[in-house]
């Protein structure tokens, strides 16, 4: 009796002492996919159809490296591409982008309503480029579809 014991302690120990094998998710990973507005998330958008909405796709790269497109429909159908965005996860569990040294934005869990005006839990994206020419300028705010 007392080497079953002693033998399931030992399995216990080592089992409870082994290395997990699950993967945390990386910072690229939490944010990457597609991200969508409307006139409850950005008060800019109000007065658009759903299809010229502006949007945004978020690429992994690496751990802490996205590629972020930016598609316009309106007033010019244009899309911006930045690549090499680097991630930083802040004290407050928000996700800190930033592009060639420029603060660019945050990705955080937040209220998120969709264009029906239903309230959910989703990844929320801002974004600010206001540095550069004038035609390359934007501001999004859209959650993750």
């Amino acid at each position: 009796m007392s080497r079953i014991l002693l033998l399931s302690t030992v399995l216990f120990a080592m089992t409870a002492c082994s290395r997990g094998t699950d993967v945390a998710p990386t910072l690229a990973g939490e944010v990457a996919g597609s991200y969508q507005t409307n006139g409850y998330l950005d008060v800019s958008c109000v007065a658009l159809p759903a299809t010229q909405m502006p949007a945004v796709g978020i690429r992994q790269e690496s751990d802490v490296a996205v590629t972020i497109t930016y598609q316009r429909q309106y007033p010019v159908a244009q899309t911006f591409t930045l690549p090499h965005v680097q991630l930083q996860r802040l004290v407050d569990q928000r996700v800190k982008l930033v592009y060639a040294g420029e603060d660019i934005g945050t990705a955080q869990m937040d209220r998120a309503f969709s264009s029906n005006g239903m309230e959910s839990q989703a990844m929320v994206l801002r974004l600010s480029r206001l540095a550069g020419p004038e035609s390359d300028r934007f501001v999004f705010i859209g959650s993750k579809q």
